[in-house]
């Protein structure tokens, strides 16, 4: 599901001249972000405690979490297909509504409150490891920074994507990265070469 190469190209050029007229900027973030960045990090915690089968939390929070704060309008969590219903249904227990199916597979919940959750659950052979491979945080489980790299490049849904990427990328140590080539080389032999520019591309910000 990644961009073709040279479709690519153009978003990574973009990026490129975005990260170098911005580095200074992006070392200081705006000390008005913290009091919105608690609120919705606890707000993360309520959710992830409600879900009692195995999971990961991914989408903007995760990155937040991992390294790159940023705002985003819900919570995403990834399960695995065979878990989904069992999760629905524990927020339907809580007052959640069913909503719309989600194209990359799973469906988004209504809370009480407006507050939406996307169960994220694609019927991709990685999923159960992503999950498994997911990291204890004072939040909950959040996905590894080598797997939501792989999962954003899956996804391949546009600028906001990549710049996931690029951020998370710039957070890792040296052995997650060796980790991001690795998961890769086993479930997105395609998308290398788009990796390996993105890994070029973090040198920039």
């Amino acid at each position: 599901m990644s961009y073709k190469t040279e479709g690519r190209q153009k978003v990574f050029n973009l990026m490129r001249v975005r990260a170098s007229r911005t580095r200074k900027a992006s070392a200081h973030p705006r000390s008005s972000s913290e009091p919105l960045k608690r609120v919705e990090l606890a707000s993360v915690r309520q959710v992830l405690g409600l879900i009692p089968v195995p999971h990961a939390l991914i989408g903007g929070h995760a990155v937040s979490i991992l390294g790159h704060p940023r705002t985003t309008s819900d919570i995403d969590v990834l399960v695995a297909p065979s878990d989904l219903e069992a999760a629905v249904q524990a927020l339907e227990a809580k007052g959640g509504k069913r909503g719309s199916p989600l194209t990359i597979g799973g469906i988004t919940m209504v809370m009480p409150g407006e507050e939406e959750i996307d169960l994220v659950s694609p019927g991709e052979a990685w999923v159960q490891d992503a999950i498994a491979g997911a990291v204890s945080t004072p939040h909950g489980r959040v996905a590894s920074r080598p797997w939501i790299v792989l999962m954003k490049m899956w996804a391949s849904r546009g600028l906001q994507e990549d710049t996931d990427m690029l951020y998370m990328i710039k957070a890792m140590s040296p052995a997650e990265r060796r980790e991001t080539k690795r998961l890769f080389r086993q479930w997105l032999p395609s998308d290398q070469e788009d990796l390996a520019q993105m890994l070029d591309l973090a040198r920039y910000v």
